[in-house]
């Protein structure tokens, strides 16, 4: 049997049972293994707003099982209420985490389902909502798979792959975007060593991407944001491949913060820089990488984690969550629709 088809993603962090959304609260991992059980939207707000969940495509499968949260206990076949009570729903998902393009997407999938259901009633409308956010994950995960699969072979003499920040299940729901890719080349080929950004402020890379590489038996090795420039000097990184959280038209990308420096050490070092992400990460309405609303996160989270405060405790601190890599500095992008190479003006699928 081909060793690809013993691709799996190292955990399901999300599912939806009668009326409860079970989240596996990232930020706890990786000490503590702990679900939230949520059945109201606003823990699921804040859920998602604390990084419990987290990640572009995870946040598009949250944003469905949000709006069947938000609108299951609105008791009324009104379908003026019923409108009004969506609009408020679908504003308050949108205003949780604003650069993440797939949430946006499926908001945009469930405005066409509420319009098309809203004259049968309440019941037909949460029946059709629930409908829409089990296809969203399904194909979240699908997509992933064929991202993995694809995007394998790129990686076929890289023996040391460096990455940033999260993008395996726990990112995606499936195995996983660029993740996802490296787990497909292991398993193709064998790979000696992942570099893992430890992906400051929030250590997704050191607590998550660890985590899950240990889950799927790849070898791995943490390091300090600041050090991929020496090993890329010493010859010890063969390809980057990080996520994508929105894709612009020309395909200027943004990115969990610190992808833009590792673009820039890769041009530098001639070594390939890929983007690996569903279809559903690109906005083709909006033109370059400057139209993107960056979020900016609160300064505590560089001052300390939790308990640990290694800051000056009124310590000023910038902290946007996302850089913008502009599409001159990406190799390629590896996506469930095939492979685009640097295209310099606009993004197209032959």
């Amino acid at each position: 049997m081909h060793e690809v088809n013993k691709l799996k993603p190292a955990i399901k962090p999300l599912r939806y049972e009668n009326g409860v959304l079970y989240i596996l609260d990232q930020r706890e991992l990786p000490q503590n293994e702990v679900w939230l059980e949520i059945a109201e939207l606003e823990p699921l707000l804040d859920a998602v707003r604390g990084l419990a969940a987290r990640g572009a495509p995870l946040l598009g499968i949250a944003a469905g099982y949000a709006v069947l949260i938000g609108m299951n206990k609105f008791y009324s076949d009104n379908p003026r209420n019923l409108m009004e009570r969506y609009r408020l729903v679908r504003e308050q998902i949108a205003e949780t985490r604003p650069t993440a393009r797939n949430l946006f997407v499926t908001l945009e999938r469930m405005d066409d389902i509420v319009i098309n259901k809203l004259p049968r009633g309440l019941e037909n409308l949460l029946e059709a909502i629930r409908r829409e956010a089990d296809n969203i994950y399904k194909e979240e995960v699908e997509s992933c798979e064929v991202i993995a699969r694809i995007g394998a072979p790129l990686l076929e003499n890289a023996d040391r792959v460096l990455t940033h920040c999260n993008t395996g299940a726990l990112a995606t729901g499936g195995v996983g975007t660029a993740l996802g890719v490296i787990h497909a080349a292991h398993l193709e080929n064998g790979i000696e060593t992942v570099w893992v950004d430890e992906t400051r402020p929030l250590l997704q890379g050191a607590r998550l991407t660890a985590w899950e590489l240990s889950r799927l038996d790849i070898p791995y090795k943490i390091i300090c944001d600041d050090v991929a420039a020496s090993l890329m000097l010493r010859g010890l990184v063969d390809a980057v491949i990080v996520g994508a959280d929105r894709i612009t038209a020309n395909g200027d990308t943004a990115n969990k913060i610190g992808t833009l420096n590792l673009a820039i050490l890769c041009d530098y070092f001639d070594i390939p820089f890929y983007i690996a992400a569903p279809t559903s990460t690109i906005d083709m309405t909006l033109s370059t990488g400057n139209d993107i609303e960056i979020e900016q996160r609160e300064p505590r989270e560089i001052r300390g984690w939790h308990d640990t405060i290694w800051a000056p405790a009124e310590a000023p601190a910038e902290n946007p969550a996302f850089d913008i890599t502009p599409i001159k500095l990406i190799t390629s992008f590896i996506t469930e629709r095939g492979i685009i190479e640097n295209p310099g003006t606009i993004l197209t699928f032959d």
